[in-house]
């Protein structure tokens, strides 16, 4: 989505949470026949795919930046820390948590050193 393209996916995991269907892109089921149609599709209606293409792409800049996904990790942080949602999360899910953001600046530090 972030190059522009409708994306084709299964319709399940992750794309599910990330692909509006038939908006960004399509969820299929996962079998060859599914998949051939929303491609005959697409190639038939470059202007639909154009369309696609660009509304998934302000999608993932609205729902995916660095900033809204910062965001969302303080506002989960905060409630781990003051409290208020005790009963559905614990101290192990706030520890990954922080292994998780640690991780991902450690990522960040040296893909940086290699450019």
């Amino acid at each position: 989505m972030a190059a522009g393209r409708p994306v084709l996916a299964c319709k399940s995991g992750g794309p599910v949470e990330s692909i509006i269907d038939r908006i960004t892109g399509f969820t299929c089921d996962p079998c060859p026949k599914a998949f051939a149609s929303v491609m005959e599709e697409l190639f038939q209606n470059p202007e639909v795919a154009t369309r696609m293409g660009l509304v998934g792409q302000q999608h993932v800049k609205i729902k995916f930046s660095r900033k809204t996904l910062g965001r969302q990790l303080h506002f989960h942080v905060n409630e781990l820390c003051d409290g208020t949602r005790e009963n559905e999360y614990s101290w192990s899910a706030l520890n990954a948590m922080l292994f998780g953001i640690i991780f991902y600046i450690a990522v960040l530090f040296f893909m940086r050193l290699r450019f």
